[in-house]
């Protein structure tokens, strides 16, 4: 790939660009207006995208009619927020992004239109950002980490199987019974080292509090330059809003933008360059040490659960998703492309599977479209049947954007060979264990 551009930093946004916060905080101002009597106007709130709280706050309050100040308004919404924050995950490609470019020795900043104490208070309540198993909740005990994916109501039948498997340096044992998965440190093993947390990468960190003026004024990319030690036209800036994108371009930066609105991605033009998904930056664009972790031409990624149903047939074991109310909870809409997983149909069972994950931007149908192929020729699913999909792997981007829905959401015989190859390596197969359980925040109804 030619080089775009030598850069010699990189300066990002937090909300949407490095946490999925939007989709966490989302219900809480729907549910502070209810208190009022109100309704969110959902096109007036994707135009506040980017803003400072002060700004954002004001607006609220005009446009609802709310009976408060802005420091009444403020005093209410924070703990309602703070609760939601702890619950935001990195989008998918953050943590392969910054684990590199802080390997390879790149200076990188935090620059947000949030205060400088919210911002602390969302990247210290993010849960495990370096820890080999991202997907699972802690309990940290002496000499031991326990980790439990999903456990399932039933504990009958205590039969269970030991393990070795290895995540980066450190060595675990997996305990497996019919109805819990744990994962230990093997005693006497190496100690885990130092887990590194988001904050960790970051040499800067700047809040709109330590600016004169927040974004779209240059002020915050310009300080976080200075602070860096480097000319701001050296730097790189990687933002979701076209708020924050104005004020990178101005401050002389270049500037990659990932949409926390793919709807809207017509509009980004202003960036230099424009990726639906942090999966698919190459830094060697920009004079950064490319990345070397593509294992057979698939990327690992951090695990993500959908429910859904099948749909009508597209082709032999092609189908159409089905989206039900949560099937996009765990999938940010800054993921598109061609993804690979396993599906858990009733009563099939468990099939390997390739997954594109698209927009459909043509009204009156705009939103979110998912399709399935199954991999194994057994799997006979039909449309209207409820599925469980567990996305562990990453292919592409999906075709050009010029091209049909159809078109770009077509997965090709190539997309299923790398899948087909990829779930038999360690780095993807043993995450199979998890397909024994519902994803996250279903019950199971036994």
């Amino acid at each position: 790939m030619a080089t775009k551009h030598h850069v010699s930093a990189v300066i990002f946004d937090l909300d949407d660009t490095l946490l999925d916060t939007e989709s966490v905080t989302r219900g809480v101002l729907n549910d502070f207006l209810a208190t009022y009597g109100k309704s969110a106007d959902a096109e007036k709130e994707e135009g506040r995208l980017g803003q400072s709280h002060s700004e954002y706050a004001a607006g609220i309050i005009a446009d609802y009619g709310l009976p408060l100040t802005l420091e009444e308004y403020s005093e209410a919404i924070f703990p309602l927020n703070l609760k939601s924050w702890q619950k935001a995950k990195p989008l998918p490609g953050v943590r392969r992004l910054l684990k590199h470019l802080h390997k390879n020795g790149v200076p990188l900043a935090l620059a947000s239109n949030s205060e400088t104490r919210i911002i602390h208070q969302k990247i210290l309540k993010l849960e495990g950002f370096g820890s080999p198993c991202a997907h699972t909740q802690k309990l940290w005990g002496v000499g031991i980490v326990l980790y439990l994916p999903m456990i399932s109501r039933r504990t009958s039948n205590i039969f269970y199987t030991l393990r070795e498997i290895e995540q980066g340096d450190e060595l675990f044992l997996l305990l497996q019974t019919r109805s819990a998965i744990a994962m230990l440190f093997k005693s006497g093993g190496p100690k885990p080292k130092h887990r590194q947390e988001l904050k960790d990468y970051f040499s800067v960190v700047l809040g709109v509090d330590q600016v004169p003026r927040g974004k779209p004024y240059p002020d915050i990319y310009l300080e976080a330059a200075n602070r860096l030690g480097v000319n701001p036209s050296s730097c790189l800036v990687i933002e979701d809003s076209l708020v924050g994108i104005r004020g990178a371009k101005a401050s002389g930066a270049k500037v990659v933008a990932v949409p926390s609105l793919q709807t809207e991605k017509q509009h980004y033009s202003i960036a230099d360059h424009v990726l639906c998904s942090l999966l698919d930056f190459h830094p060697e664009l920009w004079g950064l040490p490319p990345f070397d972790d593509r294992i057979q031409g698939a990327l690992p990624m951090d695990p993500l659960y959908s429910n859904a149903h099948i749909g009508n047939v597209i082709s032999n074991n092609i189908h159409m998703i089905v989206a039900g109310e949560h099937t996009y909870d765990s999938v940010p809409g800054q993921l598109s492309g061609i993804v690979f997983g396993w599906a858990k149909l009733e009563p099939h069972g468990v099939s390997t599977v390739v997954v594109s994950i698209g927009w459909d931007i043509s009204p009156p149908a705009v939103g979110r479209v998912m399709h399935i192929c199954f991999l194994d020729p057994c799997c006979n699913a039909k449309s209207g049947e409820p599925l469980e999909l567990l996305l562990v792997g990453y292919i592409r981007e999906l075709q050009s954007t010029g091209s049909t829905t159809s078109q770009a959401l077509s997965i090709t015989e190539e997309d299923q060979s790398i899948a087909r190859d990829a779930l038999n390596l360690p780095a993807f197969s043993e995450l199979e264990e998890l397909t024994l359980f519902s994803a996250p925040g279903k019950e199971s109804s036994e």
